[in-house]
This record gives structure tokens, C-alpha cells and sequence, in this order.
């Protein structure tokens, strides 16, 4: 039997796969003297612990947005006057340049600040790199039906939104970077859209968020970090994507016990988005259009046969549960309900609203 206050497990935090056999439910019958005033000490405390959480996530989310849109004031009125509308190619690829080390900065030092504190404080689960814990053939099925998932959660997701916009009346606008045509500007804008964020957003989101909630179950710290991803885009309009993608992704990257196979994902499904994107800004919308339908349609088949594969392999296994004393419905009041996460849940509506003023996301 492992005691509740076992030091060689701080926090409670019990090896994967062994359940704490001293527990007592909260309140049950059979709880020696002084058992539930100890639970109800450790209730508390692992309420606390949650909201620590939660408001850190938040305040690194809205750490991003607020210095993104901070850092961007200088460059914008005091550097160049054609950042929105460049009038050369050099000028776009310095455009996309900058964004590039406006958003690594922005995303990247809130949250590794943030990561510091939960590892010094709260001694979160650390973000697991290196090899993954299933074999290399499990490995990218895993990484497949994923990136098949995301093309299912993509279709998904545009008809929410286009049923939002209806419904509402309200149309919204992409204002992206135009694409470059030189060799350079497409290396850089390559490397902005596809490998840069799939790194950079997995660390933050499924490295800091949801490594840091697994002590309460794996499907919390997956769905919660999914809609950390979701507010992470700033308006609603994305957001309904990045939460059903964050889902997927969160799996692969706990089921594979490596944030490679989540970066992989993201990298793949960023990749295809380029690739529509080239081919429509230089003329061949037909062909575009065409390998967008191919895309999804192919790689939505081939995912679901790779994930048909690892379910008869039985390698699609349920998350692990809640290790803490703190019940599960209490989980995600203590999430939602803290200043810094309902200030950001209100600024994403905020944003999103000023976005379809100026007519742009």
C-alpha cells in the first residue's frame, strides 16, 4: 500500500499505471479518523495547483498575443511604411523575415518562462523528447492516421465556420503574405509557415501546457491544451481547427511519448497549406483547388486505414486517468474559473470582433 503522503512521490505524482492504493474516495464510509480532514487538506491543495496552472497558461497565451502585437508597433510606423503592402520583393521577404523573430520571441520566451516556474514550483511532468516509445512502424502509422485526422478536423472545422458566418452574416477576410517568387523569399516563407511554427507552437502547447496538467489525466491535459491552442490563434474564427487539431495532436505526441511525432504532424499539414498557397498565388487556381480536394481526400483515407491498423494492433489504448485526490468535475472548474484565463477568453472575443471590423483574421 502507497500512504498518501509517500515522500518518494511528491505531489502525488505516482508512477504511470500504479494507482495509489491508499486513497479513500472524498467522503467514503470506510476513511479512518482524520482521513477526510487530511483529503480535504489535499483537495485544496491540488485546487490551487490547478489554478497555478491554468493561470499560468494564460498569462503565457496572452503574454504571446500582447507582445506580438506590442513588438510590431515599432517596426511598423518607425522602420518601413509598406509592411501591409509591400512594394518589392526584397521588402516582403524582410516582412516575413521579421514576423519570423516577432512571433519566436513573443510565443517562445513567455512560455519557456512560464515552463521554468511550473519545473521549479509545481514540478510538473517534464516535456519528453528523444526517441518514441512505440516502435518505428507504430511510430508513423501514428504519425499518418494523425496528419489523416487533421484533414478530417479540417473539413470539420470549415463548415463550423462557414456556419458561424452565415448565421451571423458576418464574413471574414484572410490577410495573409502575399507569396514570394524569388528562391530566397520561398525559403523563408517556407520556413515561417511550416517548420517554425511546428516546432515553436508544439513546445509551447503540448511540451508546456499539456506536460504540465498530465498529473490530472491525460485527456485533461489533452483537451485543455487544445483549447489553450485554440485561444493561442486570437479570434474564433480559427479557433475551432486548432482545438479539434490540437486534440489529435496531443494524443500522438502522449500515445508516442515524444512531442517529435506532434511536431511531424504539424510540419506535414503546414506543408500541404503552402503548397495550395503557392500554386494559387502564382495562377493555377484549378490545380490548387484540385490537389486541395486530393489532399484532403487522400490523406483522410489513408489516415483512417493507418489508425484501422494500430486499433486491430491494439496500440489506440484510453489516456491515463486522474492520479490526484482533486475529482474530476472539480478539474475544470479550477481551470476555466481564474482571472488570467477568463481575460484572455474574453480578449479572444474582443479580437475577433475588431477583426471582422477591419475586415481581416
Amino acid at each position: 500500500m502507497i500512504p498518501i503522503n509517500n515522500p518518494q512521490y511528491p505531489y502525488g505524482q505516482y508512477p504511470y499505471g500504479q494507482e495509489p492504493n491508499g486513497f479513500y474516495p472524498y467522503g467514503a464510509q470506510s476513511a479512518p479518523p482524520g482521513e477526510e480532514e487530511r483529503l480535504r487538506r489535499e483537495t485544496a491543495k491540488e485546487k490551487r495547483r490547478v489554478r497555478a496552472l491554468s493561470s499560468g497558461a494564460a498569462l503565457a497565451t496572452g503574454g504571446f498575443l500582447l507582445l506580438a502585437n506590442v513588438l510590431y508597433v515599432p517596426y511598423m510606423f518607425f522602420i518601413t511604411k509598406n509592411v501591409l503592402h509591400p512594394q518589392t520583393e526584397a521588402e516582403l521577404i524582410l516582412n516575413i523575415s521579421v514576423d519570423l523573430l516577432i512571433t519566436l520571441v513573443s510565443l517562445f520566451v513567455p512560455f519557456f518562462v512560464v515552463n521554468l516556474l511550473f519545473k521549479k514550483n509545481l514540478q510538473v511532468e517534464p516535456i519528453r523528447y528523444g526517441r518514441a516509445d512505440t516502435g518505428a512502424a507504430d511510430t508513423l502509422l501514428f504519425i499518418v492516421g494523425g496528419f489523416g485526422m487533421m484533414m478530417i478536423a479540417d473539413y470539420i472545422a470549415g463548415n463550423v465556420s462557414a456556419f458561424i458566418q452565415d448565421a451571423s452574416g458576418v464574413e471574414f477576410a484572410y490577410d495573409f503574405f502575399e507569396t514570394p517568387t524569388s528562391a530566397l523569399g520561398v525559403t523563408v516563407y517556407i520556413i515561417r509557415s511550416t517548420l517554425f511554427p511546428a516546432i515553436v507552437e508544439e513546445y509551447a502547447m503540448r511540451g508546456v501546457v499539456m506536460h504540465s496538467l498530465r498529473r490530472y489525466g491525460d485527456g485533461f491535459a489533452i483537451t485543455m491544451s487544445a483549447m489553450m491552442f485554440g485561444l493561442m490563434h486570437g479570434n474564433l474564427v480559427q479557433a475551432p481547427f486548432a482545438f479539434l487539431a490540437g486534440l489529435v495532436l496531443g494524443y500522438v505526441v502522449i500515445r508516442t511519448g515524444t512531442l517529435w511525432t506532434g511536431v511531424a504532424i504539424h510540419f506535414l499539414n503546414n506543408s500541404l497549406s503552402i503548397v495550395y498557397s503557392l500554386l494559387y498565388d502564382n495562377g493555377h487556381e484549378k490545380a490548387g483547388e484540385l490537389l486541395s480536394l486530393l489532399g484532403t481526400a487522400v490523406g483522410a483515407g489513408v489516415g483512417v486505414l493507418c489508425l484501422v491498423i494500430l486499433l486491430v494492433r491494439r496500440k489506440i489504448t484510453r489516456p491515463a486517468k486522474n492520479r490526484s485526490v482533486l475529482p474530476a468535475k472539480s478539474l475544470y472548474g479550477a481551470f476555466f474559473l481564474t482571472p488570467p484565463m477568463i481575460l484572455v477568453l474574453i480578449g479572444m472575443v474582443v479580437m475577433t470582433v475588431l477583426f471582422q471590423k477591419n475586415g481581416s483574421v
